[in-house]
């Protein structure tokens, strides 16, 4: 499910209200697991969630948001790296793009612009709960993330180029 920024931080002050009502406890975190897991439908609401959480008679709804920051937006780019542990090298982002070369190429230019005007905002919501061993997941993502991911990509291409090409 992809939400605005307004309706991700809707969403994130309703959680714990609605999560208590119906007396399940609530962790902030998440829960990392290698077992089965079940994602919820995207067009199905949150309430139902937990509605089937309490009638599977779960205790605890785990809970967690991540923001966008400056580390995250580096991570995004060193993450798709064959050598990742080469950007990280480098104190910050824009002295790995500078250090290769690239710090002034104009999709490098939209990345860190798309990227640092959203710094603050939650990127992806996710509530999950266990049953029988699945953990049942529920995620939000914000409508803008895509398009900064996508963004990602094309820096990346640009690292793996030779500097002249870039």
């Amino acid at each position: 499910m992809t939400l605005t920024t307004v309706e991700m931080n809707d969403l994130w002050d309703r959680m714990a209200k609605v999560i208590t009502a119906r007396d399940l406890l609530t962790f902030p975190g998440s829960i990392r697991t290698e077992g089965p897991s079940a994602m919820w439908p995207s067009d199905m609401p949150f309430a139902k969630f937990l509605d089937l959480a309490k009638k599977l008679e779960a205790k605890v709804v785990y809970v967690d948001a991540d923001i966008m920051n400056d580390d995250a937006l580096f991570e995004l780019i060193a993450s798709i790296l064959e050598e990742p542990d080469i950007a990280y090298e480098h104190e910050s982002l824009e002295a790995f793009l500078e250090s290769i070369g690239i710090r002034s190429h104009k999709l490098v230019a939209e990345y860190l612009s798309y990227g640092k005007a959203r710094i603050g905002r939650k990127t992806t919501i996710t509530a999950e709960w266990s049953h029988g061993g699945v953990v049942h997941r529920y995620l939000a993502v914000a409508d803008w993330y895509g398009r900064l991911l996508d963004m990602a990509s094309e820096v990346g291409d640009l690292v793996d180029l030779p500097p002249d090409e870039a």
